[in-house]
């Protein structure tokens, strides 16, 4: 089955020029996918688009064979789970936070106590989510994900303003995720997206530059075209990733 297929698509903001440009990507299995590129390179706008956030563009998007513009925005909610990158202050105990994920199925009541000790979570049940630390709180909405059992998770810059015992945390997190999903992460962070991807998406200026498997080596001219790593910077580049050159 089509999961996701999106072929070339197109969008701009309010008429100026396209951030996203005659992009095609299909995603048919479950797994960890990453669209990798710096910022401002579409990937925010992209994973928008997929949820309906945003409308108004140009091409055809179908989730699950089915063209996202049939959707109504509940039935995406059930399709789809989305995690942005900024951590939203809520003022709500954590296990009312869990319960949004069960919203879209029309539930009011969360039930599924294996999962809490399953996350770790069940010390932080009572607790304002407001008074955890970043960490935490990017643990807990993750829970909402893994109750929400949506069949495809986006998430927007996952590692961001983590402490590395969190980014641990996350990251196996998501490899738990992509066993019975499709987790399709967006970050410009290499060694997040080295270490997770199965197959990376390398974005530059709204349009797909390549498309690596898990098991490429990350090409330099590849990284350094999309990141804009100038030739003065490459050996650097190199040394810092531990990327060898062949």
């Amino acid at each position: 089955m089509e999961y996701i297929k999106v072929a070339n698509l197109s969008f701009s903001y309010g008429g100026e020029r396209d951030v996203i440009k005659n992009f095609s990507l299909e995603i048919n299995k479950n797994g960890l996918y990453v669209l990798m590129g710096e910022n401002g390179s579409g990937k925010t706008t992209l994973l928008k688009i997929l949820i309906k956030y945003i409308n108004g563009y140009r091409g055809s998007v179908k989730i699950l064979g089915k063209d996202l513009k049939e959707f109504s925005l509940k039935e995406i909610s059930r399709e789809i789970a989305f995690l942005e990158s900024e951590i939203p202050e809520i003022p709500l105990k954590v296990r009312e936070v869990l319960s949004w994920g069960r919203f879209p199925y029309g539930e009011d009541e969360f039930k599924k106590e294996y999962l809490i000790g399953a996350l770790n979570l069940s010390n932080v049940m009572e607790k304002k989510f407001s008074s955890l630390s970043s960490g935490e709180r990017k643990r807990v909405l993750l829970g909402r994900i893994f109750v929400q059992r949506s069949k495809i998770v986006l998430i927007d810059e996952p590692f961001n303003f983590l402490d590395p015992r969190y980014k641990i945390e996350i990251a196996d997190m998501l490899k738990i995720l992509s066993r019975k999903r499709i987790v399709l992460i967006a970050t410009h962070n290499l060694n997040a997206a080295r270490y997770l991807g199965e197959i990376i998406f390398l974005l530059k200026g709204g349009e797909l530059k390549g498309v690596l498997s898990k098991d490429d080596v990350f090409s330099l001219d590849a990284i350094a075209d999309i990141f804009g790593i100038k030739d003065s910077m490459k050996k650097e580049f190199l040394k810092f990733y531990n990327i060898e050159q062949y």
